[in-house]
């Protein structure tokens, strides 16, 4: 603000300013590097964790909310055209089965709930006859097949083996070995001991404005009124557990981004210092002709302005350029533009603050000593002094202690490039491929040999009494030139009933010896791993992951004599107990 008898001294104060900046080019140039790179680093992680949590938003959304299962064909009737039931559709699982060396997930899905459970797009037509299906492209080619609507397949479904006439082709990308395929309502009816039974899934009317505890109230009292049981009601877990399922990392962007500023300001205060150091002289000359401290605070202050309206945009459209490159389908101008605005406001006050200092120190300078000054802090005492030999590390302490502040600035900002370059380093080099794959395959071994049920529930006794693992293909396994040993495991499946809803797991069985192995005492947070308690009590050990999977997604914290109600794949149930819990580790 300019008094009424005060001269305007603002046009003089931008024009040293920008003269200032073009005769230091380099300078300049430092500077905007740095705060463009801080700021393209902050805006792609916020943008790019903004998208990803937007896509992950939209993918759970407009999914389904809740599924009743052995529902009949009046029950579907009865359901479909409740005004609550915004969109539905049908499905039913009939588990997996083998072609080749690959694994089938075999299911069926009528045309709504392919779009609801926003499935792959696809040529041709769903499947209508029982003979009919619909598979996977990427299937197709794994087995060099042509990939021709009307092609013929011949595989066991569950069913024993038969000749399936293909009616459309999905059009996904797939580098695994297990495949989807689907099967026909005809199929459905045919596989059927009676009347079919479907999974009816239902995305209840206004839920995106609704609380998720109330959405599933709601969802509860509407099909409880509708006849439909309690244990036939399994919610989403992807829906209702959207929160967790959330990136939830933008917390974790904020020490990082704090990491970036201290690292820009350290820069940014030493090039001012520099600079500042360096233009002593001017400064004084700038006080004889009667500049005052508060005018040659505002030139250098401008100058950090003009170079922050040089780097900030810059960093801010490379870094969102990146994040837009990451999720472009989930790009929006809105939803960024906040954490666009803060990271623009956080760079602009790093910049002040790093020059706070400088700016003191240019407009304390007294004439007198910018005359005599040489940008060094000059020596004490004379008399301390003592002759040196003068040698290339002599003069490099000297050069050290006539600028302690320069020194320790330099000290900082090597130190902080020490700490990302060791900090990077030491990320990437933590990080091998060939580890990982070897501790994912188990017992650290090369390869892995299993034998998988092909069928349903009816072959599942014929498959285990012809399970080509026996020991004589161990001992053949054996006296292969490289073979050091095989580690042998038993495992079982069964569908498990979680209170959100019921999965098929699978589940390693231990003998005496291979509990004390892999189950030791101090292994354990509760309970007991004994094999005579177990076995006598129909024991298991339960553990859930570091990540804590089973509360996440089935809604199940585990707990020593928890009652959990197991059923195999022909359809008979046991209860076991929770004997023991295994440490996460």
């Amino acid at each position: 603000m300019t008094l009424p008898f005060e001269n305007d001294t603002g046009p003089v104060i931008k024009k040293l300013a920008s003269r200032s900046i073009q005769t230091d080019k380099r300078r300049n140039l430092f500077v905007i590097v740095t705060i463009a790179l801080a700021a393209a680093l902050m805006a792609a992680i916020f943008c790019a964790g903004a998208g990803s949590d937007r896509k992950l938003e939209a993918d759970i959304r407009g999914q389904y909310q809740a599924v009743v299962v052995n529902c009949d064909r009046d029950t579907i009737e009865r359901l479909k055209d409740c005004p609550e039931v915004e969109r539905w559709g049908l499905s039913q699982n009939y588990g997996s089965a083998r072609y080749g060396d690959s694994v089938l997930t075999v299911e069926y899905a009528d045309a709504n709930w392919m779009e609801l459970g926003k499935k792959p797009s696809f040529t041709g037509t769903l499947p209508q006859a029982a003979n009919e299906i619909l598979v996977e492209r990427a299937f197709l080619d794994y087995f060099e097949i042509p990939a021709e609507v009307g092609q013929t397949i011949e595989v066991n479904l569950g069913n024993g083996k038969q000749t399936y006439t293909v009616s459309g082709i999905m059009d996904v990308e797939n580098d695994s070995r297990m495949f989807q395929l689907y099967v026909s309502e005809a199929f459905v009816e045919e596989m059927a001991q009676g009347e079919p039974l479907f999974e009816f899934r239902l995305r209840y009317t206004g839920a995106d404005s609704m609380e998720l505890e109330q959405l599933k109230a709601d969802i509860a009292a509407f099909l409880s009124a509708n006849d439909v049981s309690e244990d036939q009601i399994f919610y989403s877990s992807n829906y209702f557990d959207m929160q967790g399922f959330k990136s939830g990392v933008m917390k974790y962007y904020i020490p990082v981004a704090i990491l970036l500023l201290v690292a820009c300001a350290v820069v940014i205060y030493s090039i001012f210092f520099i600079s500042v150091k360096g233009k002593m002289r001017e400064y004084g000359r700038l006080k004889v002709i009667g500049t005052t401290p508060k005018q040659i605070r505002r030139i250098v202050r401008r100058e950090g302005l003009l170079l922050s309206l040089c780097g900030i945009p810059l960093g801010l459209l490379v870094g969102g350029a990146i994040g837009f490159a990451i999720f472009p389908a989930h790009w929006s101008w809105m939803g960024n533009l906040p954490y666009l605005a803060a990271t623009a406001a956080a760079c602009a006050l790093t910049v002040f603050l790093s020059i706070h200092a400088p700016v003191r120190m240019a407009a304390r300078v007294s004439p007198i000593e910018a005359v005599r000054s040489s940008g060094y802090e000059t020596a004490t005492d004379r008399k301390d002094q003592k002759n040196h030999r003068i040698t290339p590390f002599s003069m490099a302490q000297m050069n050290f202690r006539r600028s302690r502040k320069k020194t320790v600035i330099t000290l900082v900002s090597l130190g902080l490039t020490g700490v990302f370059l060791v900090t990077a380093a030491t990320v990437l080099n933590s990080i091998s491929p060939e580890k990982m794959a070897i501790e994912a395959m188990g017992d650290h071994c090369n390869y892995e040999v299993s034998w998988m049920d092909s069928g349903g529930a009816e072959g599942l006794p014929a498959i285990a009494r012809e399970n080509p693992l026996t020991e004589e293909l161990r001992q053949e396994l054996l006296a292969i030139d490289g073979v050091e040993s095989i580690t042998s495991h038993e495992v079982t499946s069964a569908t498990v009933k979680f209170p959100q809803e019921s999965v098929a797991l699978k589940f390693p069985v231990f003998d005496r010896e291979q509990m004390e192995q892999w189950l030791p005492e101090e292994n354990l947070e509760q309970g007991s791993a004994d094999y005579e308690e177990l076995a006598a009590n129909n024991g298991v050990v339960v553990t859930d992951s570091e990540d804590h999977l089973l509360s996440m997604f089935y809604g199940y914290t585990p707990a020593v004599g928890d009652v959990l109600t197991f059923e195999s794949m022909d359809g008979k149930a046991i209860e076991v107990t929770a004997w023991g819990l295994r440490n996460r580790q």
